[in-house]
């Protein structure tokens, strides 16, 4: 087996590396942009957030947001060339192993020699996952390269990594006295209470939908009031009708369908007080880290960059030198990761498909249109919270390409998906007859 895969590597190689080649050079000409994005992003930003061009960019996998970090310009951009065009390749790729032999005839002459069907197959597979590593090998250099030199023109940012329990803890008992310029304002307390909203419904939205609540859309429907609580309070006790009628849009809950107007006043006094307590003792408070940095610690990480309080706090406490980063090497490993198994798990159904099919000729073309069509079905999948469920069955629906996470499980089951399949089309190429068109 190891003779049929030395003959088998060497056949392909030209063939992989011309496509490196391009796919390569492609990344590294995209990375050379993002000097020219980061110093107008403040315009592109406002142009490309709209929501027209929001659709028209998630088709191919870009985030906005995503841009303004190193990395995440990296994924954004480099996803489509990596993991798109890499996978759509390794499919065909992978069929062509197969199919190719077949409409030439040569796995007639392949078959005299003295190899079972089993050592064919697990050769050609072995030939295949070694030339998608052997590519991403090179995606990784000419990636680090490309980040390396853009690096200087980079804006600091979060490493979201490194806040973890004992550096929450170290930072909300000595932050305050390392930048003792952070006091509360009626602004900040307005980000930090809209955060904190916004934190809670994405945490217990499975538990508000279960209840009969929809808080994306109460969220949507309250719109821009939701930046002025204050005025918001009163509006709602000088017109509690119609923010009963709107509740009840967006909730099906008894307490909502059957609540009075002295009811919701009633309620809403209660939590306009709580609102007010707590606004109390922030704003104007010099000690908001060791008060509030727990319940909040990538808003107040934020904070504290945007405010140039960086260096204060590193000179201070010099284990949160970690926490800032122009350039976060863990989230790089972790959005190449993610595109390696999707295109690991493309290649080989690629292969599988034409080992078990009977389509001589049309396997490869197959194969091409099928890894296209998951694409594009997962980015639309992906504008939509209804089918979202649908995005497992395609392979892009269990990657993480924001370099965020490495979702380990979801990766596994890919990789386990993608092998069984493997296993069940080698036991129907151990039965086909090997026919020549």
């Amino acid at each position: 087996m190891i003779r049929l895969y030395k003959v088998e590597f060497a056949k392909r190689f030209k063939t992989v590396l011309m496509f490196f080649a391009a796919v390569g050079g492609m990344v590294f000409i995209s990375m050379m942009f993002f000097k020219t994005i980061a110093e107008n992003m403040e315009m592109l930003d406002s142009f490309l957030s709209t929501g027209m061009m929001n659709n028209i960019l998630g088709a191919f996998n870009i985030n906005v947001a995503g841009m303004k970090s190193l990395v995440g310009f990296f994924s954004s951009y480099c996803t489509m060339w990596v993991m798109m065009v890499g996978g759509i390749f390794f499919a065909y790729f992978g069929a062509e192993m197969i199919s190719k032999e077949e409409r030439t005839g040569t796995i007639e002459y392949l078959a005299l020699k003295p190899f079972s069907r089993t050592e064919v197959f697990v050769s050609k597979l072995m030939v295949l996952q070694s030339y998608i590593v052997l590519f991403f090998i090179g995606i990784y250099l000419v990636g680090a390269l490309g980040l390396t030199i853009q690096k200087p023109y980079a804006a600091w940012s979060i490493n979201k990594n490194v806040l973890t329990q004992p550096m929450i803890d170290l930072i909300s008992e000595k932050g305050d006295q390392a930048v003792k310029d952070l006091v509360g304002d009626e602004s900040l307390f307005n980000r930090f209470t809209t955060m904190m909203l916004m934190t809670s419904f994405s945490a217990s939205d499975e538990e508000l939908s279960a209840a009969g609540i929809d808080a994306k859309g109460l969220i949507s429907a309250l719109g821009s009031e939701l930046d002025s609580p204050d005025q918001l309070f009163e509006q709602m006790l000088s017109d509690p009708q119609r923010y009963i009628a709107l509740f009840k849009n967006y909730a099906t809950a008894d307490e909502f369908s059957n609540m009075t107007d002295d009811a919701f006043i009633t309620n809403v006094k209660e939590e306009q007080q709580k609102y007010a307590t707590l606004k109390s003792s922030f704003i104007g408070s010099s000690r908001l880290l060791r008060d509030y940095f727990s319940y909040a610690p990538e808003f107040f990480s934020e904070v504290i960059l945007e405010k140039g309080f960086m260096n204060d706090l590193v000179l201070k406490i010099p284990e949160t030198e970690a926490l800032f980063t122009k350039l976060n090497w863990e989230s790089f490993n972790q959005v190449l990761i993610n595109m390696w198994v999707v295109v690991v798990s493309l290649g080989t159904l690629g292969l599988a498909f034409a080992s078990a099919s009977k389509f001589i000729c049309e396997n490869s073309q197959i194969l091409l249109l099928i890894g296209a069509l998951f694409y594009f079905a997962n980015s639309i999948i992906s504008l939509s919270p209804i089918l979202s469920f649908l995005k497992w069955f395609t392979p892009f629906g269990y990657a993480d390409t924001s370099g965020e996470s490495l979702n380990l499980v979801n990766l596994a089951i890919l990789i386990i998906i993608a092998m069984t399949i493997a296993a069940s089309s080698l036991i129907l190429y151990k039965k086909r007859d090997f026919v020549r068109q």
